[in-house]
């Protein structure tokens, strides 16, 4: 992460606004709590509490502000689901560089890895050399991604998750908590798959997948709207 265009320091002054108010959004505020980021406040449809942050009103809310408003700030999306997630993202028509990340400190990441915009590293995940991670991406606690990686945006690494070398992973695809890939293996988009499954074939996209090894319990399935 040495490039100018991984740099972490662009995020660094900037105050933070999460989206969402779920378990979800409860873990990014501690990481980014652990990075000691600044954090201004959250948005979400009900008028919830979230520790004590302040609650500035509903998505719809955010679409009113003037762009040089929402330049002060970085944006994270905290929904975990894939779907919801892009939905949002796509409701709220900022650009790229609006989105900040969150990497928590005990997170292992190789130089030469690439990050995108709004993607979250939760505790004690491992990234190693040459692995591509795109935007809204959550790589959730203790995943393992290994060298030559590509997890495509919208991607959802539950905790406990590994993925061996040259693994590519397609745009919006939850993998269960403790699920394992062997490497070189293609994981089309927007799939699901089980809890502690096992995958050691290709998986076409718009699947429903587990076991040990890994299944095709159902075709077509159409995840996202």
């Amino acid at each position: 992460m040495d490039s100018e265009k991984n740099s972490l320091l662009k995020y660094s002054k900037y105050q933070y606004i999460i989206i969402g108010a779920g378990g979800h959004a409860k873990v990014i505020l501690e990481t980014l709590r652990l990075e000691n980021k600044k954090i201004y406040g959250f948005f979400d449809d009900n008028n919830v509490k979230l520790q004590g942050l302040k609650y500035l009103g509903t998505i719809k809310e955010l679409n009113k502000w003037t762009d040089k408003e929402k330049e002060k700030y970085k944006f994270i999306i905290a929904i975990g689901d894939c779907a919801v997630r892009k939905k949002i993202v796509e409701q709220l028509n900022l650009s790229s560089e609006q989105y900040g990340v969150a990497i928590h400190p005990s997170a292992i990441l190789a130089e030469s890895i690439s990050i995108g915009p709004g993607t979250v590293i939760f505790a004690n995940a491992v990234l190693n050399p040459d692995a591509v991670i795109e935007k809204h991406v959550i790589i959730n606690t203790g995943c393992i991604v290994e060298h030559d990686c590509i997890i495509k945006s919208y991607v959802h690494l539950s905790p406990g998750v590994a993925l061996a070398g040259g693994v590519r992973v397609g745009i919006g695809t939850q993998i269960g908590i403790g699920s394992q890939c062997i490497q070189t293996k293609k994981i089309g988009s927007w799939c699901m798959i089980g809890a502690g499954s096992t995958i050691v074939k290709d998986i076409p996209s718009h699947t429903l997948v587990y076991g040990t090894p890994a299944k095709i319990m159902k075709e077509g399935i159409n995840i996202e709207f």
